[in-house]
């Protein structure tokens, strides 16, 4: 369903008084300013089964020194259905960033259904060098932590490699998470040299009793 940039907000302000509440902004349509002062929109959806094709054309503009970004073999089209397919006892939730037809962006959010750690989801976002900058993957973390909240995820987290830390690590403090472990030499490069695996956390539910506290329809709130 589309609303209104006004009514988008609204529902924004009043799903998130209650922690129960449907969050009702799940589609997100806004405009982009390049340097040379061209605009365009970027659509942020749910990613659906349609997507694969767009999906596999998706991965294949990673450039290779950056799949170290990916637990996932994502020039294997085999693998990529796996994305589209969790296993039953793993829950995948998906966003993805469109300009047009094309995929340029996405948001995965995914955790295990089982009572020791359902509790904890891990969140991973990537975006085409081409299209940083541009406050896509702020927008799409942002829209999944209120995704999480709705599924009453306690803690969420999300792995970064050493070598790509300039760049995430200002998204993941901008985003109140909090820098929590290290794995010294975890991953290799496409050139087989060893890079350290930062991982950051947020606790979800200080995030909530933060938000609770806005009460009224303006100001800090109209943020989210």
């Amino acid at each position: 369903m589309w609303y209104t940039a006004g009514e988008q907000e609204m529902s924004r302000f009043y799903g998130s008084l209650y922690k129960q509440e449907v969050i009702m902004e799940v589609l997100k349509a806004f405009d982009v300013r390049h340097d040379d002062g061209g605009t365009e929109k970027i659509t942020i959806r749910h990613r659906i089964s349609q997507d694969f094709d767009q999906a596999v054309a998706f991965y294949q503009k990673v450039p290779p020194e950056e799949n170290i970004h990916f637990d996932e073999d994502i020039t294997n089209p085999t693998v990529i259905k796996g994305l589209f397919n969790p296993a039953p006892d793993h829950e995948y939730t998906m966003l993805v960033a469109l300009r047009g037809a094309e995929l340029i962006g996405e948001c995965l959010l995914r955790r295990r259904l089982n009572k020791r750690s359902d509790h904890v989801a891990e969140i991973r976002t990537y975006v085409l060098p081409e299209y940083r900058h541009l406050g896509i993957g702020f927008t799409m973390v942002k829209e999944m932590l209120f995704i999480a909240l709705r599924k009453n995820i306690e803690k969420i987290y999300g792995k970064v490699p050493s070598l790509s830390l300039p760049y995430f690590e200002d998204l993941a403090l901008r985003l109140g998470f909090q820098q929590e472990a290290v794995l010294a030499g975890h991953v290799k490069d496409i050139r087989g040299k060893k890079h350290d695996l930062i991982f950051f956390a947020q606790n979800l539910n200080a995030l909530w009793d933060t938000l609770s506290d806005w009460q009224a329809p303006y100001g800090r709130a109209m943020e989210y």
